[in-house]
């Protein structure tokens, strides 16, 4: 209660689980693209634009007001590279997304049990190794600044058309309209007691006037990882969040991040597509 009403001083706070259902106008007549601001005709609504991407899980959350040539593009640009990133723990958890649990058969799948594949080991060798670290390098490839985009197209899909006005150039990013070469840090961690099978968020949008804070930020869930994303490019914010010092007065305003421990800041800024792998730290019982 004490954080929520510290928070509460600056933002509105709205969470988004699969308690929330379809957002935005239900009609598909008067619907109006929240990405490219077309109706019918000239636009259709035909598919069910997932708030959350359905490769990780989400089923229930739906953004009505996002047209089929804006869902089809955005979610070959900008959510693949998420779903790439997080294949491992989809495969791992048994996420079910559009295609079933996803495999890589070169290097681990889900059967009726979880296996990784160890490249040089014949059948049965692994049993006999004190293994303290697997390395594995994916066949799939990332882009840094997409992995930011994917999560801030989230925060757009959530909070809707009510703020689009505030979202123009935002929305221009996501489509690749224009260019950022400097993304504010993005801040995750491994918070195992919030573990969800089902993805889920936290968008918060200023209330007030204080521009030392960023308009729009949101906390997204996926397992037991959580981010925290600023929204780029709002109307309302007047600093770009890439300093230290604008960076932390905004931290520092949320205190359940804030005394919370096991936070990594990273720079997600690189347009540069990078080879996906991962080291494996192992404890054999």
């Amino acid at each position: 209660k004490e954080y929520i009403e510290k928070i509460s001083d600056n933002y509105q706070i709205d969470v988004f689980d699969d308690k929330n259902g379809n957002i935005g106008e239900p009609q598909k007549n008067k619907r109006c693209c929240l990405f490219c601001g077309k109706m019918e005709p000239e636009a259709s609504f035909t598919q069910k634009a997932h708030a959350i991407s359905e490769s990780l899980g989400n089923k229930s959350i739906v953004q009505n007001e996002e047209c089929d040539e804006c869902n089809n593009f955005l979610g070959k640009t900008v959510e693949q590279d998420f779903a790439n990133y997080m294949e491992f723990f989809r495969s791992m958890y048994k996420v079910y997304g559009k295609s079933g649990i996803p495999k890589n058969d070169k290097y681990y799948h889900s059967g009726d049990r979880f296996n990784i594949v160890v490249n040089g080991l014949a059948e049965g060798e692994c049993d006999q190794l004190l293994i303290d670290t697997i390395n594995l390098d994916s066949d799939k490839k990332i882009t840094p600044q997409n992995l930011y985009k994917a999560i801030v197209l989230y925060a757009v899909s959530l909070i809707g058309n009510t703020n689009r006005g505030s979202l123009k150039r935002t929305i221009r990013w996501l489509k690749g309209e224009e260019n950022v070469s400097k993304l504010p840090p993005i801040s995750y961690s491994v918070q195992p007691g919030l573990w969800r099978d089902r993805p889920w968020a936290i968008c918060y949008s200023r209330k007030n006037g204080d521009k030392n804070f960023p308009q729009f930020v949101i906390e997204f869930h996926f397992l037991f990882f959580v981010y925290v994303a600023i929204v780029p490019l709002a109307s309302g914010d007047d600093k770009d969040f890439t300093e230290e010092q604008d960076y932390n007065r905004f931290w520092d305003s949320m205190p359940h991040f804030k005394d919370s421990v096991g936070w990594v800041r990273d720079d997600w800024s690189s347009n540069e597509q990078q080879e996906l792998k991962y080291s494996l730290k192992m404890e054999k019982r």
